[in-house]
Formats: C-alpha cells, structure tokens, sequence
C-alpha cells in the first residue's frame, strides 16, 4: 500500500499492509527496497500478496500502463524456484464516490507463468507485464473516454438495479459499444431527466 495511507493515526486504524512510497509520495524512496525483500518473504513463507500493478486505485475509464514492480516481484520469486499463482481480480463499484456503494467483484483465470528461460531477463518483465496486463483488461472495463465510462456506469446501475444481473457483465457487454435501441432510449432519458429537478 501508499505509504501516505500510514502516515496519520486515523490511516494506520484503516489500513494494513506493506508500504511503498511511490514517484509522486514524498517519502524516502530507498525504502521500497526492503518493502519488496518483505514481499517476497511473504511469497517464501506462503503468504498472499494484493497488489495494485498500476501504481494507483483510481478508477479511470482504462487501465493504465502497468508498474515493472508486480512482474518483476513474480519473476525473481520463480527464479528462486519457488510456485506461485497470479489471479487478476476486477473490482466494480456501482457508486465509487459512496459509502458503502454495492461492489462486484471478478476473479480471473490465473496468469501463466511458464516462461522460456532462454529470453533475456528484460524480454521476460516485458512478456510478464504482457500477460499481467492481458489478465486484468478481461477482468475490467476498458473504454475510450471517461464520458463513455460514466455513460455505461449509469446504463449498468439501471440494468441491474430491477434484476439480479452482473453488473459487471453488463459493463463489459458496452465495453465497445451500446447497441443503438439503447442508445436512443437513453437520449430520450437523458433529456427528460435534465428537466426533472430531483431532491
């Protein structure tokens, strides 16, 4: 985690984990050298790790260009010999910005780890990286714009909210894009709700 989370009292009652200092925190950022032996103790010993492989939770309407950090966790662990499992998981709030917003969570199908050891050290973190990145967009949504992002946000809070569907799957089915029936009847929406002050 963001060393920042641990700085004050109120953040070290909320949240635990292994800190980090990254590019934009101030802090020493040597650190991050004993965070990362601490991580793969925690592998050695059998531990499970979270990571954030963005460097970020912001929700943006794509994933970002993933951190060498998770990738090059995982390799110097297998180079050591020892087994390890890499599961992206999705995380989808209805309502980010609210307290207790419903929240589905996706797991994946886990990442392979078999590598030809004959690449060189920097073609496997690029292959590593690859695959990571691959394994988190099917678990998340990926679209052009945060516009569109929050238009298929509101598209999926509506879908969901009368019937026990994913919102997640409803997510991903306008990930590319809104059938044009929708789309229409969604204007029209739009439109009358601008015109409807709500309390």
């Amino acid at each position: 985690i963001s060393a920042q989370l641990r700085r004050k009292l109120w953040g070290r009652l909320f949240f635990d984990g292994i800190e980090v200092v990254r590019p934009k925190d101030d802090g020493d950022h040597n650190t991050n050298l004993a965070a990362m032996q601490e991580c793969l103790n925690l592998f050695r010993a059998g531990g499970r790790l979270f990571v954030f492989p963005e460097g970020t939770s912001t929700l943006g309407p794509r994933h970002l260009p993933l951190k060498s950090g998770a990738a090059k966790l995982a390799l110097d662990h297998l180079a050591t010999g020892g087994e390890l499992q890499i599961v992206p998981v999705g995380i989808h709030y209805e309502s980010p910005w609210a307290f207790r917003s419903r929240v589905e969570i996706v797991v994946g199908s886990p990442v392979s780890t078999n590598l030809l050891w004959s690449l060189s050290p920097r073609a496997r973190l690029k292959e590593m990286k690859h695959r990571m990145q691959r394994g988190l967009e099917a678990v998340g949504i990926n679209v052009v714009s945060e516009d569109y992002q929050a238009m298929v946000q509101r598209l999926a809070k509506v879908a969901t909210s009368t019937k026990n569907r994913s919102y997640f799957k409803t997510l991903k089915a306008f990930e590319q894009s809104i059938p044009k029936t929708i789309l229409r009847e969604w204007r029209t929406l739009e439109a009358d709700f601008a015109n409807r002050p709500l309390l």
